[in-house]
């Protein structure tokens, strides 16, 4: 379970899209857009619905927290993106602790499909090196990517299991 994360402008997106179009040459993929990201990326050619890869990839624009649970535990998908954690921890309709807790459940859900063979990946919002929800969500993610944009593209440091830093663009 990939939590790719960075500020806005990082190219945080661009990395997903990136592996998700190698993740799908293996199959079937779901990509949870509360973000609008799959829109942009229509309109700017990155992505092609109905062509190659893109053609195994279902977009949906909004998602209960109980519908995606349901979906990482079903089994029938490999690849599962969230984008955006924040946009979903604050689109439930809770208390606080309510909308932490159904954030943490989905979490929990697409790690425990992770054993059965899910992908997933979290976009999620970063600032100064530590991303959103740090002290509680990091333990949910068996690798942890932080995206930032330098003089020489993008760059995309992995943090967690090992450090290593990697040129993307």
């Amino acid at each position: 379970m990939l939590e790719v994360a960075g500020p806005p402008g990082s190219g945080r997106r661009v990395v997903v899209f990136d592996l998700l179009e190698e993740l799908l040459a293996g199959g079937s993929g779901v990509y949870v857009d509360l973000a609008g990201s799959v829109k942009r990326a229509v309109a700017s050619g990155r992505v092609r619905p109905g062509e190659g890869p893109w053609a195994r990839l279902s977009v949906y624009r909004e998602a209960s927290a109980e519908g995606l649970v349901s979906l990482a535990l079903s089994g029938t998908v490999k690849v599962l993106v969230l984008d955006s954690l924040p946009r979903l921890l604050y689109g439930v309709e809770a208390g606080r602790r309510g909308r932490w807790g159904c954030a943490a459940a989905v979490l929990s859900a697409m790690l425990a499909g992770a054993r059965s063979g899910l992908c997933s990946i979290v976009v999620n919002y970063a600032s100064g090196g530590r991303s959103f929800g740090d002290a509680v969500f990091t333990h949910y993610f068996t690798h942890r990517l932080l995206v930032e944009r330098g003089e020489a593209g993008i760059v995309a440091r992995l943090v967690y299991p090992v450090p290593l830093e990697l040129q993307w663009r």
